[in-house]
């Protein structure tokens, strides 16, 4: 034993899973932070022949791709899916928000909101910051008196679902006091969309960054940035263009405009990728986004019990967590490494280590798409105890 109290292997898990463990291969169960495991159905999409990434009936079909899209995020006014990451989302998102002298509020309260900071700072953008304890959410009332403070903001960003702390942010309550300032609402969803209800056009938000591979469940590759009709304007009213040119909003709108019916982006689609993300986004459709958010609660909590079960801490508190992954406490005593290495090579199962100042004491579980599934966290939670008693 490490020095820890836990439950004996005769406990509640130790028999609810048995795992047959096959030759090590790069294959894996992803219950990591992103990307996560693929649907059968998803992954055949991408052994389609290539098809011509322009002319009226590709057109058509990407079109479809971005109106479903749309209807899961709730906005009127358009979507830009590019090949990319979800940090191209992100990059082109934050870079849209002002010119070099205008002022944007970026609320930091773990890695990636940090990572807007990074990456307005390579364009010698300096926003004004509203840091946050990492592990805590922003309050809406942080916010309010934040925006008080600083009167020339005319733009805000914030990470919906922040994977290094495991806390999901007020997104409706924040936009609410953005719509009422009349500031434009920036919120990173790579995590959250395809898991949590995002409602752009009730919730006051006017740009918003996800991806392929985490929520939504296709695989990685896809940069997918949506914006309100306010945004949209406020893009296009730009007086100098926005830094860049792959990155830039404005060169992804221009090209939506003026090639609507032919080829509405500025480069070679991945045509595959886009199948396999329509897939996602048709059932997700069908499963009902209400219920989605459901199973991936109920998955999330399930997870959260065991653990504590284990005697082992959650890092954000349960009400403040997001659906998409938990992230856990480890001794010091126990280590990291050690943990992730004894799933990956005993149960072929993937987690992540904690980023900056969190690494080394705590491990991140996705539990997204395809692996929010009672099999997934039975197997996780075995392999868990069985390591603890050793």
């Amino acid at each position: 034993m490490r020095g820890r109290k836990i439950k004996a292997q005769t406990g509640f898990w130790h028999n609810a899973w048995r795992y047959k463990r096959e030759e090590p291969s790069l294959e894996k169960i992803l219950m990591i932070p992103g990307p996560c495991d693929v649907e059968q159905d998803v992954l055949l999409e991408m052994s389609r022949q290539v098809v011509c990434h322009y002319g009226t009936e590709w057109t058509n079909f990407y079109n479809q791709t971005c109106d479903l899209v749309k209807e899961l995020l709730n906005v009127a006014g358009d979507v830009f899916i590019v090949n990319g990451s979800g940090h191209l989302a992100l990059e082109s998102m934050v870079l849209a928000l002002g010119e070099r002298n205008d002022e944007i509020g970026i609320v930091d309260n773990g890695n990636f909101s940090h990572r807007m900071i990074e990456i307005l700072d390579t364009y010698g953008i300096k926003p004004k910051v509203l840091e946050i304890e990492w592990g805590k959410i922003v309050t809406p009332e942080q916010v309010d008196e934040f925006l008080t403070k600083n009167p020339t903001v005319k733009s805000l960003a914030l990470v919906h679902s922040e994977t290094s702390t495991g806390v999901l942010n007020p997104i409706e309550e924040i936009g609410r006091i953005t719509k009422k300032r009349g500031i434009i609402f920036a919120v990173d969803a790579v995590s959250s969309a395809g898991i949590v209800p995002i409602d752009m056009e009730s919730d006051g938000i006017d740009l918003c960054a996800t991806a392929s591979q985490k929520g939504i469940g296709a695989p990685p590759g896809l940069a997918i940035v949506a914006a309100s009709e306010k945004g949209l304007d406020f893009i296009r009213k730009r007086k100098k263009p926005i830094p860049g040119w792959y990155a830039s909003l404005s060169i992804w709108d221009k090209f939506r405009r003026e090639q609507a019916s032919f080829q509405p982006y500025s480069i070679t689609m991945a045509v595959n990728l886009v199948f396999s993300l329509n897939k996602c986004l048709k059932a997700i459709k069908e499963e009902g986004i209400a219920q989605r958010y459901k199973r991936h609660n109920d998955i999330a909590s399930m997870l959260r019990m065991g653990l504590k079960e284990l005697g082992l801490n959650i890092f954000c508190k349960e009400a403040e967590a997001t659906p998409a992954i938990t992230v856990v406490e480890i001794p010091e005593e126990i280590g990291t490494i050690n943990l992730i290495n004894h799933l990956k090579n005993k149960y072929d199962i993937l987690i992540a280590n904690g980023l900056g100042k969190l690494k080394g004491r705590v491990v991140r579980i996705g539990h997204m798409g395809k692996n929010a599934r009672l099999v997934n966290i039975m197997a996780l939670l075995r392999g868990i105890e069985e390591f603890l008693v050793q």
